[in-house]
């Protein structure tokens, strides 16, 4: 193996491994929101009064929106690259398969709309 592919082998692993780490640390925050959730419907049952009696309905509602605005706040931005990458290779591929050759340049150009649709 040359020098040069050497070096691109060692580029792009070191690529992927932090693509990799990116992806495993968005992870982690979602399990974080998902143990947050629990602890809040854990919450509910022990702030009395139990799910279905008229005074509860209050805090049911506050925890719900207190949910819903922290999961409006998760980011996974290398999750959405990744996803955008592999929807743009699956696009690719059709256009690889496809006997209609004046359709490639099109499909080819959606792939990359796909691609740059994560940097938007």
């Amino acid at each position: 193996m040359c020098s040069a592919s050497l070096d691109a082998a060692i580029k792009t692993g070191n690529m992927l491994a932090d693509q990799n780490a990116q992806l495993a640390a968005e992870n982690a925050g979602l399990k974080v929101f998902g143990d947050k959730l629990y602890s809040m419907y854990k919450g509910l049952e022990t702030s009395g009064g139990g799910f279905h009696d008229e005074q509860s309905i209050p805090y049911q509602q506050a925890a719900l929106d207190a949910a819903m605005s922290a999961f409006e706040e998760i980011e996974t931005p290398a999750t959405d690259a990744f996803l955008a990458e592999v929807r743009a290779q699956g696009v690719e591929m059709f256009a690889d398969d496809l006997l209609c050759p004046d359709l490639d340049s099109t499909i080819r150009e959606f792939a990359e709309q796909l691609r740059k649709g994560v940097q938007s």
